[in-house]
């Protein structure tokens, strides 16, 4: 429990820090990430430490199906937000049609898991 509580502050904080850096030009991490095409790779990275500490919350205490399609769903939503708040990076490395594509997949995820959640709770209520 201490790896995931260490993975959900220290992610959380980061990525308050990467938001007003890259759009308000303060806190500690303005210098490296005002208006910076790289902010993208470090905000994913430290979103994805939280959804990993929730994880380790979760595991903890035992999981079970409908939640992992959440889970899924949460990093799909995390990953293609990301390219999304952050989509002037793929113009700035002549990567428009990766973004594209690569935003679409997330989208069609977030979509599918969902379905299956839905389909996971009403295969419980019909049990």
């Amino acid at each position: 429990m201490l790896d995931a509580s260490f993975l959900l502050v220290v992610g959380t904080v980061q990525q308050l820090f990467e938001l007003l850096g890259h759009f308000a030009g303060i806190g500690p991490h303005a210098k490296a990430f005002f208006r910076s095409p790289y902010t993208l790779g470090f905000f994913e990275a430290h979103g994805m430490a939280v959804l990993n500490a929730i994880v380790l919350y979760r595991a903890a205490f035992g999981g079970k199906r409908p939640f992992w399609h959440l889970y899924a769903a949460a990093v799909h939503v995390l990953l293609g937000g990301a390219n999304l708040l952050f989509w002037p990076s793929f113009k700035h490395f002549h990567m428009l049609r990766a973004g594209i594509g690569a935003t679409a997949a997330h989208g069609f995820f977030v979509l599918a898991h969902a379905f299956c959640f839905v389909l996971t709770r009403q295969d419980k209520t019909s049990s």
